[in-house]
């Protein structure tokens, strides 16, 4: 076990140091301060990548919290909605690509410290997708951590193609006012994949899933970073408000810090047994190998996007329903804003506010032609942990467009949903 660990960490170093050196060593402009504790994420060799499939919607006969409820795996890869096309300015005639981005250099700036997952992955973008943009430019990575730090800076760059991200934008300023950016004014470049959420649990949990465990006896137990009732957000506002709907026996521990290593600590030590998994369920076979395959963990509820289908990964399939089907019309009013935000897109290339058409339009070719290289997909793939899914701009926008909508006219009882959650969890 340790040579096996310590062959994966050469290879992860290697990988990283070629990175490097094909993204240039020297910075032509000034960079940002970087973190220093480093999140190493090793990488998976690619599945091949599913042929999609329509997605039906949730089947109006949807079962009660209680009943048992089966689904049949799948490996087609979740579809996203199809975005209705919308006229775009034409470029100016004096335009070229070629020269606009001929000797200069792109900035790519990234929510998270060097290392991690979205590091590879960005440092994958900076020392490759350069030739398939015209003009060949230069891509280099700054780091700006905490998230959603990069996205501010982004919010606050100029809008002329030389500045971009790869962040899941996340719509924390709807309800943060420390925040100025608003995810549906960015313009969505493309995303190679789509972010997943389960919650997990050891496997001495003793019930199948959430909706067996409706007034059990037997205590779920969390861990987060929350002081407030308005610091309840995201993946873990989810499962929390999916307990206090169906009565799941519940403890949230409030520790300092939850990021996936130390999620993944406690469970080993027994601190607690169960998690909210975001993005993980192609990279947990990879960071603790045999877990979900020796049923170590398992799944407990599926509460990923209810419009796309979750493929197996390479340990096991998803076999639960989505949790979206054991709801009430009145619960989904409410689910949906708090979690389709969350699920619809994860690591998206990123352009500022108020970038042009015709900027954004020739990205989008480079992107897509990038992710449909096979030698580029093929790299992405082990840098990214899982298959490419070819998300498009014009996708994402329309996706943000509508869960910004969504979630804007929920906010009026969002605190009073948060402050519910909070007084039963944790006090």
């Amino acid at each position: 076990m340790r040579i096996a660990l310590r062959s994966a960490m050469a290879a992860l170093v290697v990988l990283m140091a070629g990175l490097a050196s094909a993204c240039g060593a020297e910075d032509p402009t000034a960079t940002p301060v970087r973190s220093t504790t480093p999140e190493t994420t090793a990488p998976v060799e690619p599945a091949a990548t599913p042929t999609p499939v329509p997605v039906s919607e949730p089947d109006a006969s949807a079962p009660k919290p209680g009943a048992a409820a089966t689904a049949t795996p799948t490996q087609a890869p979740r579809v996203p909605v199809v975005a209705t096309p919308v006229p775009t300015t034409p470029p100016p005639p004096s335009f070229s690509a070629e020269d606009h981005w001929k000797g200069k250099t792109i900035r790519l700036v990234l929510d998270h410290r060097p290392g991690g997952g979205t590091d590879l992955q960005g440092r994958y973008f900076g020392a490759n997708w350069g030739k398939f943009i015209p003009g060949n430019p230069r891509i280099i990575v700054s780091n700006i951590p905490p998230s959603p730090s990069g996205t501010q800076y982004l919010w606050d760059s100029d809008p002329d193609g030389y500045t971009l991200g790869i962040s899941t934008i996340g719509y924390r300023s709807l309800y943060d006012d420390r925040w100025t950016f608003q995810a549906d004014e960015f313009r969505l470049v493309g995303a190679s994949q789509l972010r997943d959420m389960e919650w997990m649990v050891l496997d001495e949990v003793p019930y199948e899933s959430f909706d067996k465990a409706a007034g059990g006896d037997y205590t779920l137990t969390l861990a987060e970073q929350v002081a407030t009732a308005d610091e309840l957000t995201g993946k873990f506002f989810a499962a929390a408000v999916l307990a206090l709907w169906f009565d799941v026996p519940l403890r949230i521990a409030t520790v300092a810090t939850t990021g996936s290593s130390d999620s993944l600590l406690m469970l080993e030590r027994g601190d607690i047994n169960g998690y909210i998994a975001g993005a993980h369920w192609f990279q947990l076979p990879v960071l603790r190998p045999g877990w979900l395959r020796d049923s170590f963990i398992r799944p407990f509820a599926n509460m990923n996007h209810p419009d796309f289908e979750l493929p197996c990964n390479p340990e096991i399939c998803m076999e639960l329903p989505n949790v979206a089907t054991f709801m009430s019309p009145a619960q989904l009013e409410q689910w949906n804003p708090i979690v389709r935000a969350e699920v619809s897109t994860t690591k998206e290339i990123v352009a500022p506010p108020n970038t042009p058409d015709h900027i954004v339009n020739a990205l989008r070719d480079a992107y897509k032609a990038a992710v449909e290289d096979e030698e580029f997909a093929a790299g992405l793939g082990r840098a990214q942990g899982q298959p490419v899914f070819h998300v498009t701009g014009e996708q994402m926008e329309a996706l943000f467009d509508q869960d910004t909508a969504e979630l804007r006219a929920f906010l009026p009882r969002y605190q009073d949903l948060q402050q519910q959650v909070y007084d039963k969890f944790f006090r």
